[in-house]
């Protein structure tokens, strides 16, 4: 396993937990998408097992690793953190923030390759045309994308994702998940908090349904997304259409 985490319990407000004993394992290689309605936990999920919070109680491994023994340079190297939201607050160019990404390799030696990353992320996220440009004139969705491509030049086995659609138009969702996808057949993990469930289906082997900070169910997306388990997490009714390998959800 590549991530393995055991009794995961975090709490905002103390005697209020907002993740509940929560143990799980991820396969390297796996595509998983971590849903369940607002306030379910997943985004605080995804942060403790990326190790950017730490919980009060239980452990995640990394590598067989406890994830708080890894130097912050090694986590580094390891996964990459795409927020739902972040903000700016200097006149870096798009190309100067893509840059970060290679922080963690960052020697007098690496530049050449530095960059061949760098110009690939940008490619990836459709942003050659951009990277001269102030960061902060940026829109919305074209931030977001600044934000995947620097975490892409990091080159790390595990990307972890908040909501990587948000403020992405149509096509830019699907060029995004589609380009996640061709990672993750290089070898690549990818773990990624969805709130669309056609996406979910339609990109990710693994599924983890939260509620109420705990996992209701997880396992392969076909067994788990059915018409039972979406009525129990989101109480709506919904049509389950299989057409050509792939299926395609109409809530009612």
């Amino acid at each position: 396993m590549i991530l393995k985490s055991k009794d995961l319990t975090y709490e905002y407000v103390k005697t209020k937990p907002v993740i509940k004993s929560v143990s799980l394992d991820i396969k390297q290689g796996d595509f998983v998408g971590i849903l369940g309605p607002n306030g379910a936990g997943k985004t605080t999920l995804l942060r403790l097992l990326s190790g950017y919070i730490k919980p009060n109680q239980g452990e995640v491994f990394l590598r067989e690793k406890n994830i708080r023994a890894h130097s912050i340079k090694e986590l580094a190297k390891l996964r990459s953190f795409v927020p739902q939201e972040s903000h700016l607050d200097f006149d870096y160019s798009v190309e100067e923030i893509v840059w970060l990404g290679r922080s963690p390799y960052a020697d007098v030696w690496g530049r050449e390759k530095g960059w061949q990353e760098v110009e690939k992320a940008l490619r990836y996220c459709q942003l050659e045309e951009f990277k001269k440009r102030n960061a902060r004139e940026l829109s919305g969705g074209e931030w977001q994308r600044v934000v995947l491509a620097r975490a892409l030049a990091q080159d790390t086995e595990i990307i972890f994702l908040d909501e990587p659609t948000h403020f992405l138009d149509i096509y830019h969702q699907l060029h995004i998940l589609k380009k996640l996808k061709e990672l993750n057949k290089q070898g690549k993990t990818i773990i990624t908090v969805f709130h669309d469930l056609n996406l979910a289906t339609q990109f990710c082997n693994q599924v983890i349904l939260m509620r109420d900070g705990e996992i209701a169910f997880s396992g392969a997306g076909d067994s788990v997304l059915n018409q039972e388990n979406i009525k129990k997490i989101y109480n709506v009714d919904v049509e389950i259409i299989n057409k050509d390998n792939r299926r395609a959800f109409i809530f009612n």
